[in-house]
């Protein structure tokens, strides 16, 4: 299911639904049941569509941060946009 909780159907690595890794979903799963916070908002957890809303949000207004803690997912989303942020950022000594 995609309920809250459960790791969302169809999420692959540039599957063709959306484009996230499992690990992701997984940890910010776990981590949000066990009340940890996370960089990526908890409500990316809901399912693979939230997920890939999350990482994106996460991704272009805090690249730095997620390329350090989730850099599979990183990858995946630079490689989606064809864009760098994290490097952007670091140019402009950003966080």
């Amino acid at each position: 299911g995609g309920g809250r909780g459960a790791v969302p159907e169809g999420c692959r690595a540039g599957g063709p639904l959306v484009p996230c890794d499992e690990r992701g979903v997984r940890r910010t799963v776990q981590l949000t049941q066990a009340g940890e916070p996370t960089l990526l908002d908890a409500y990316g957890a809901t399912n693979a569509a939230e997920f890939f809303a999350v990482a994106t949000e996460c991704f272009f207004e805090r690249p730095r941060p997620m390329l350090h803690l989730h850099p599979e997912l990183y990858g995946v989303l630079r490689d989606y946009y064809r864009q760098d942020p994290a490097e952007l950022f670091a140019a402009l000594g950003k966080n």
